[in-house]
């Protein structure tokens, strides 16, 4: 019994060190999701800013009133980040583990044939999981919410048969399987390019907006490329101050970069993802009417008379501060630099607007002076148009309305009474 005592409790300390060690090891999990949830939170804030401050002024919004804190930076910064968070990072990882293991296949294949549990990254897997990020990413940013709905059943698929096979057939099919098996692989992998065809098919011209953000692709690999690079080769510094020089120099080119990635995402993709989702593509947005309170007018271009009140004609809601609307005509095409309009293209006034080209004239709406706002998918604009006033005539806008004309049912005017003389007093002493 004496013997057995140190045993026990050698036991029980171990016991103690290794929930010690995994209460530890969950903290230090904890601290470091905490930590980089915040730096992500504060980078999106920076890129949003960036880019809906970029955006809004070439747009022609020009908004004095500095919000520092607005959660649609945030939201905007994570449709920056989205590329790098979805796509880059996940493709990176699985490459650069596959280069890395291709000198140690002698390694893998020994560790295999001992019985060791081991795995490798294999080509065919790095292509189903491009083909579920990159539909997952382009849902997310560029189609409207109703084509989700509409292939939803080729997206469930594809994540289906990129994630059951590394829960259920993990011996056939997973990371780490007993055996390899390269034809029923090749043969998922076709099925997966397959399934991303036909829910991409139809959808979004996604060539267009590959091919016009170009440089918001090649700008965020080269820094991707780069910080990789840096933070792989860790050169041995022999003289006083080289390690600061190098470092002032490495992050000279990161900065600047990153600057020019956010600026080409601000530029050439920011205006091809939905207004619905943050984005500044208003083709799929609701038009709508806001009408004013009583006595207040606003431009003779949008206003029309919705019983007592002045309201606007169908517009699309560019942007809304605390203090002002920022809006413009439904049909309004915009012109260029040179003042000209798209008159011989068909497509609709927001679609014109995304090529960044044309823009549409801006107005602005104070909030203190807006009674209510109605939102619609498609308003007819014929029918809410103000008329036009004849040749020759004063618009409202310029000069006081005069009075309308009482009418009778029938359409034709009431003809008003003579005015008749008051009676003189001495009659009415009679």
């Amino acid at each position: 019994m004496a013997a057995e005592v140190p045993r026990m409790a050698t036991q029980s300390q171990t016991e103690t060190v290794a929930k010690r060690s995994f209460s530890e090891d969950l903290q230090a999990q904890a601290k470091a999701l905490g930590e980089t949830v915040i730096v992500l939170i504060g980078l999106a804030y920076l890129c949003g800013f960036i880019v809906l401050y970029t955006f809004e002024n070439k747009l022609g919004i020009h908004d004095t009133n500095a919000e520092v804190i607005r959660i649609r930076y945030i939201h905007t910064g994570l449709l920056c980040l989205a590329f790098p968070i979805f796509l880059l990072i996940p493709m990176a990882a699985h490459i650069w583990m596959y280069f890395r293991q291709r000198p140690n296949l002698d390694v893998y294949d020994k560790l295999k044939a001992a019985g060791y549990v081991v795995g490798r990254s294999r080509l065919t897997y790095t292509v189903q999981l491009f083909c579920t990020c990159f539909c997952l990413f382009v849902f997310l940013l560029f189609e409207p919410y109703g084509q989700l709905h509409a292939r939803l059943k080729w997206i469930a698929f594809l994540l289906i048969l990129s994630v059951a096979p590394v829960v259920f057939l993990r011996r056939y099919l997973g990371f780490s399987a007993n055996k390899e098996r390269p034809w029923l692989r090749v043969s998922a992998t076709a099925l997966s390019v397959t399934l991303l065809y036909f829910a991409l098919w139809g959808t979004i011209d996604l060539a267009s907006i590959l091919v016009k953000g170009a440089s918001y692709w090649l700008f965020t690999i080269a820094l991707a490329l780069y910080s990789m690079g840096s933070a792989s080769q860790r050169p041995f510094y022999w003289l006083v101050g080289q390690r600061e020089g190098v470092q002032i120099a490495r992050w000279a080119v990161v900065a600047t970069l990153s600057l020019m990635s956010i600026l080409s995402f601000a530029y050439r993709v920011f205006p091809f993802i939905p207004a619905d989702k943050g984005g500044g593509n208003f083709r799929f947005s609701r038009d709508a009417q806001i009408c004013l309170l009583a006595d207040e007018r606003i431009a003779p271009e949008i206003s029309i008379r919705r019983g007592d009140l002045a309201c606007t004609v169908p517009v699309k809601i560019l942007d809304i501060t605390d203090l002002t609307f920022y809006v413009a005509r439904t049909d309004d095409k915009g012109r260029n630099e040179k003042g000209e309009i798209p008159v011989s293209d068909q497509r609709g006034a927001p679609e014109i607007w995304s090529d960044g080209e044309y823009f549409p004239t801006v107005y602005a709406i104070p909030r203190s002076k807006s009674s209510f706002i109605q939102y619609d998918f498609k308003m007819d604009q014929n029918a809410v148009k103000a008329p036009e006033p004849p040749a020759g005539t004063v618009c409202a806008a310029s000069a006081p309305a005069l009075p309308a004309t009482p009418q009778l049912d029938s359409g034709h005017p009431i003809k008003p009474k003579a005015a008749v003389a008051p009676p003189a007093l001495d009659a009415v002493k009679k």
